[in-house]
């Protein structure tokens, strides 16, 4: 009950059903105070989430890790860095034990700062925690030294992963070889890569004698004719070869590739695995449009969609999202409603809260009040609750196009979920009203509603 009332933007009846469940004694998991958190700061509600959490022990809840976890990737993706910070130091007091996730959103965070030192003592501290890193630390950290351009300890994380992370061809160490192997090649030492791509095929990967012996002479024959960015290709190339070929291992190259944009390659790679014999998965192909719509490229994303069809790969709510949101970033709302349609009409493909206020947002920007309003209506029938902006948008372009009524029920909605119309909308709302004559019964129609939005203010 809980969970529909917050994706519906009921959080004044979510709190008070809170209320009850703490008073009630109720068994609660961790996963749901997580999700609440979640929803009341996707919502704007920060200070909310932070409260609830800092009240989970009087719930009955064994434990709250999970919750501290997303509260804390809040904090950090928001900015509040010395909250985050406030609130892993408190850890021991709040009853909550850090987990690798944990040191993995702090060493992200870190990185993504240019503060990749500090993420080095994060790493080291660990340990002290019971925390082992995975192939996941090494990926945030390797990126962010290497972008912060610190070869020295990039060098020593490396063979720490030789030592004591690294599995055997797993897809993963492949991404971090690949990041650090680009690294040297962008400072021009191509001598060194050479050496470290020999160390990484023998430790690392541990591939077969000849196979090593083979790529390592290839690369020692080309790398002094060859550009910095045709090494770098042709590094990818022995790396994805010489890992052990499995769909985890090439799905992880695939998003690194996709992620910096590197299309042709990432091509390559599908061709790889399809000449193994492995299938692209959904999540290799939702990666790929993703990765084309951020780049405003969603005719080729588009094209996507089919190809994923033609192969038997049914679209989920992921897939459709990235469309929606490459299509309305790229002014091209009307075309994303077809989308919105298509999910409707695809059995367990329904359209999420992210898809709806995506929707919203692109519309509104582009002035198509009529499509708004559909979308709204079919959020709000399905349980969805509109954000505040969201309703902002909406009723500030009605009021702009003289839609005064329809502008009224919409701020009564909004006001009924307990959230605040801007002092724009409402002078926007008394400007519409008083510049054009409604007929005395619309006028009626429009007082009665504004009055009863004053009342439940």
């Amino acid at each position: 009950m809980a969970t529909l009332l917050a994706n519906s933007g009921h959080f004044s009846r979510v709190k008070a059903l809170l209320h009850q469940l703490q008073n009630d004694r109720c068994q609660c998991r961790d996963s749901f105070f997580s999700f609440i958190i979640a929803t009341y700061a996707k919502s704007g509600l920060l200070q909310d989430a932070v409260d609830l959490f800092h009240s989970i022990p009087q719930f009955n809840c064994i434990s709250w890790a999970k919750s501290f976890n997303t509260l804390l990737e809040i904090l950090l993706s928001e900015g509040h860095l010395d909250r985050a910070h406030d609130l892993y130091l408190n850890f021991p007091q709040l009853g909550v034990n850090p987990t690798t996730e944990t040191f993995n959103s702090l060493i992200d965070s870190l990185c993504k700062n240019t503060r990749s030192d500090l993420a080095l003592n994060l790493l080291q501290e660990m340990p002290e925690q019971c925390c082992r890193p995975d192939g996941n630390t090494c990926r945030i950290l390797m990126n962010g030294l290497c972008m912060d351009g610190r070869i020295h300890e990039a060098t020593h994380l490396l063979y720490s992963m030789f030592k004591n992370i690294s599995q055997k061809g797993c897809g993963t160490d492949v991404v971090v070889y690949r990041r650090f192997l680009e690294a040297l090649c962008d400072e021009g030492k191509f001598s060194e890569a050479v050496q470290i791509f020999g160390k990484v095929l023998k430790k690392g990967l541990r591939a077969p004698k000849k196979r090593r012996a083979h790529s390592i002479s290839k690369i020692e024959a080309k790398a002094h004719e060859l550009s910095a960015d045709e090494v770098k290709v042709l590094l990818n190339q022995l790396l994805v070869k010489n890992g052990v070929p499995s769909n985890s291992c090439y799905s992880s190259i695939l998003k690194d590739f996709f992620k910096d944009g590197k299309f042709r390659e990432a091509q390559k790679v599908f061709d790889e695995m399809c000449h193994r014999g492995f299938r692209p998965t959904l999540k290799d192909f939702n990666a790929k449009i993703n990765a084309l719509c951020k780049r405003g490229r969603t005719k080729e994303g588009e094209t996507v969609l089919e190809e994923m069809r033609d192969k038997g790969i049914v679209p989920n709510v992921e897939t459709y999202n990235a469309l929606i949101s490459g299509l309305c970033e790229g002014g091209e709302a009307k075309q994303a409603v077809v989308y919105l349609q298509k999910m409707f009409g695809q059995l367990g493909c329904e359209p999420n809260r992210e898809s709806y206020e995506m929707m919203v947002d692109g519309l509104c920007n582009e002035g198509l009040l009529t499509e708004t309003t559909w979308v709204v209506e079919k959020m709000l029938d399905r349980g969805h609750g509109l954000s505040a902006d969201g309703y902002n948008k909406l009723v500030l372009g009605l009021c702009l196009s003289e839609s005064t009524f329809e502008a009224v029920l919409f701020l009564e909605e909004m006001v009924s979920e307990g959230k605040a119309p801007k002092v724009e909308v409402w002078n926007a709302l008394v400007t519409a009203f008083c510049s054009r004559d409604e007929g005395e019964g619309r006028s009626h129609l429009f007082l009665d509603g504004l009055l009863r939005i004053l009342v439940i203010c």
